[in-house]
């Protein structure tokens, strides 16, 4: 549900956005125990990106996102971490999501293997039926694939794929909602939040501005240019 603002003539309608701005707004986008990049959990900047794994402009921003700002920032200066919201009209999002997380609670190496690889081949799964159980298999494969990558027990894994518990990723949609997510992906800076697809130069203009509230310089940039949009949202 949003709610509207609409004026007594019926000729204009508003959203109002409000904020709370007491205490660290970083605290309140829960990013302990999530698999990291980038730097440690003291950097003076997170981002945090709320990520569905069938969304297609998900796939495009994960594809760009972070290689962009290993580029720009120092290693120390930015740590961006994922939350997952599998989308309800997304039929295989959550199975995707699930095996992800089993990937996460063992290593955070294998689990950004397997978030890039099923990204990355979205569009490939369920083969030319686009079949559900075909896609299922596929995105284990992939999750599979990347714990032997990274030498995850196996059997283990297996287990944690074929139990299928739904338990952690319902619990970051609840955060999603509490913080305003409507759509996929929506990514928040220190607390600041962007939402969709946007020019890489307005994630740094977003990332500078964090950096200069923390006392540091950010670095010299070369202007880029890309665009996109996001995804429907989630339930």
């Amino acid at each position: 549900d949003v709610s509207f603002l609409i004026s007594k003539d019926g000729s204009h309608l508003a959203q109002l956005s409000t904020y709370d701005i007491s205490g660290d707004p970083r605290a309140k986008i829960p990013s302990e125990g999530r698999p990291s990049r980038g730097g440690p959990p003291d950097a003076p900047v997170l981002v945090v990106v709320f990520d569905d794994l069938e969304c297609p402009y998900c796939a495009q921003l994960n594809k760009e996102l972070y290689p962009a700002l290993a580029s720009r920032y120092t290693k120390g200066q930015v740590r961006m971490v994922y939350q997952n919201v599998p989308i309800e009209g997304h039929p295989w999002a959550m199975h995707a999501a699930v095996d992800t997380e089993c990937l996460a609670r063992v290593n955070p190496d294998a689990y950004w293997a397997a978030v890039d690889g099923i990204h990355a081949h979205a569009a490939e799964y369920g083969g030319a039926e686009r079949t559900l159980s075909v896609a299922e298999q596929q995105i284990d494969a992939e999750a599979l694939q990347a714990g032997r990558r990274f030498h995850v027990e196996e059997e283990v894994l297996q287990a944690c794929i074929k139990k299928q518990d739904p338990t952690p990723e319902k619990a970051s949609v609840e955060l999603g909602e509490r913080l305003g997510v409507t759509h996929t992906p929506t990514v928040f800076v220190n607390g600041a939040k962007s939402e969709g697809i946007v020019p890489m130069d307005f994630v740094f203009d977003m990332v500078d501005n964090a950096l200069k509230a923390e006392g540091q310089i950010p670095p010299p940039r070369q202007p880029t240019s890309k665009q996109g949009t996001s995804d429907t949202p989630p339930k």
